[in-house]
């Protein structure tokens, strides 16, 4: 199947089977999910009343959940993946932006070290 998101018109672009034919549908992008959140792995139960997926953030790790609906601030969380981690202090994350060579806004995290200090010269705090 071909999946496509355009920019230019913020749609996405897909190839589906109607009868004996092919055809290429579109429908409007609009955001399901909002926050500094990562989220991915989303699977829906037959009747799309529940969904489970993977949510991260830069201070936790991966973890599954799962929601009613589409009702993402009140999902369950069904792991704790790494329990290990609980009373470590991570380094902080920050989203940085820059232009690559022909313009284009290039979007990354810069991960800090977590005992850095505004002293060390660094100049990123």
């Amino acid at each position: 199947m071909f999946v496509a998101w355009s920019p230019k018109d913020d749609r996405i672009y897909f190839g589906a089977g109607v009868k004996t034919y092919r055809h290429l549908f579109s429908v409007p992008s609009q955001p399901v999910t909002s926050g500094d959140l990562v989220y991915g792995g989303f699977s829906f139960d037959r009747e799309f009343r529940n969904v489970a997926f993977i949510r991260e953030t830069g201070g936790e790790p991966p973890e599954v959940y799962v929601a009613a609906g589409l009702d993402f601030d009140k999902a369950r969380k069904l792991t704790d993946i790494n329990p290990q981690l609980k009373g470590i202090s991570l380094g902080r994350q920050e989203v940085v932006r820059w232009k690559n060579t022909v313009g284009q806004e290039i979007e990354g995290v810069l991960v800090k070290p977590v005992d850095i200090r505004k002293e060390s010269g660094i100049g990123c705090c």
